[in-house]
């Protein structure tokens, strides 16, 4: 279904699925290396192609729900795939021509990627952030009785989101460059962890809400003792 992102009907298993992937880049980005001797200069364009593909499948996933349903948040969301795609390509171009430019240009991109990535998964995957909620900060349906757990996904989410930035005191080429990047990645998949255990909570919730998930229908009228 992956493959007919665009086409075919996008349903929750479709766009969580590639969710996850997108935080699996770095992974598809090294898959080049397995047809490599050597590292440097061997099919080195296939590391943004791999890296952004699942990203892609993303852009074409949402292009189809606002194609269908015409709903703004759609249209949004493509923004922040593009993005997304954008900082993957703009990463290459600094790796292959490192002058003070194109790192900012980078880091420009790279930021204004993450921060609407972190705004997203807050506010529209976990529906969090609520100025009026009972709940300081949070929502009025929740799933999980201990708020903590909320407030320290969020801060967690932003700080792994951000944690890109150790790049910037480093050369992109230098050997301690390459473990931080190898850290990035495995903090990525954590932060995915994280993030699926709460964009599902939400969904169930959302679906209690509106009885589509409920674990007892409510009778129309008072029970008598």
């Amino acid at each position: 279904r992956l493959l007919g992102s665009g086409i075919l009907r996008v349903e929750f298993r479709d766009f969580f699925l590639a969710d996850i992937l997108v935080s699996l880049a770095y992974s598809l980005s090294t898959l080049r290396l397995f047809g490599c001797i050597k590292e440097t200069g061997c099919f080195d364009v296939l590391t943004p192609l791999l890296g952004s593909l699942p990203a892609t499948f993303r852009l074409l996933q949402t292009s189809k729900r606002c194609f269908d349903t015409l709903q703004v948040n759609h249209f949004i969301n493509i923004g922040k795939y593009g993005t997304t795609i954008l900082a993957i390509w703009m990463l290459y171009l600094y790796r292959n021509v490192q002058t003070p430019a194109t790192k900012a240009s980078w880091a420009i991109v790279q930021f204004i990627a993450s921060t609407y990535a972190f705004g997203w998964d807050v506010k529209m995957d976990w529906a969090l952030c609520e100025l009026h909620s009972e709940n300081y900060l949070l929502r009025d349906e929740l799933g999980f009785e201990s708020h903590w757990v909320y407030y320290f996904a969020i801060i967690s989410n932003f700080i792994l989101r951000m944690s890109w930035t150790l790049l910037l005191f480093f050369e992109i080429n230098h050997d301690i460059s390459k473990i931080i990047v190898f850290l990035i990645a495995s903090g990525e998949m954590l932060r995915r962890c994280q993030w699926c255990i709460f964009r599902v909570e939400n969904e169930h919730v959302n679906n209690c809400v509106q009885f589509r998930a409920i674990k007892e229908v409510p009778l129309p009228f008072p029970m008598e003792e």
